[in-house]
């Protein structure tokens, strides 16, 4: 469980093939977790009853039982998820990234900057790094 005002969770997913594709945005705002019983050994590994990864498998694939089980950790964890369009590399160089949310959109405008026409905006977005804006 990840509590959040947002309804963002982590999870896994049958669509293992998705974990390949450059563009990963397939999910309606949760996060894929390409391993989660290892992401599940690292969550569990102070909280008690001698978690493993045959255990957690067994409770994992449990989890549509009508007793579902919740382990409450001792000492939450702190998750913080970040998004970004544009990437400043050690070279000096900047990536960027497409804004699949429209945020940068939105902070522009916020900013007051102009906003980018959508050629301006595509050519700033495509994937590949150069410097400046």
């Amino acid at each position: 469980m990840l509590p959040n005002p947002y309804n963002v969770y982590l999870h896994s997913t049958p669509a293992q093939r998705l974990f390949s594709q450059a563009r990963r945005a397939f999910s309606h705002g949760c996060i894929r977790v390409s391993d989660p019983v290892a992401l599940a050994i690292q969550v569990l590994r102070n909280a008690g009853d001698n978690w493993t990864t045959e255990t957690i498998t067994a409770a994992m694939n449990g989890a549509d039982a009508p007793n579902a089980l919740r382990v409450n950790l001792k000492t939450p964890i702190r998750v913080l998820i970040l998004y970004g369009t544009a990437l400043a590399q050690e070279d000096g160089t900047v990536a960027f990234f497409d804004d699949i949310y429209g945020h940068d959109r939105k902070l522009e405008g916020l900013l007051g900057l102009p906003l980018l026409t959508a050629s301006q905006s595509a050519g700033r977005s495509s994937r590949g790094s150069r410097s400046g804006r």
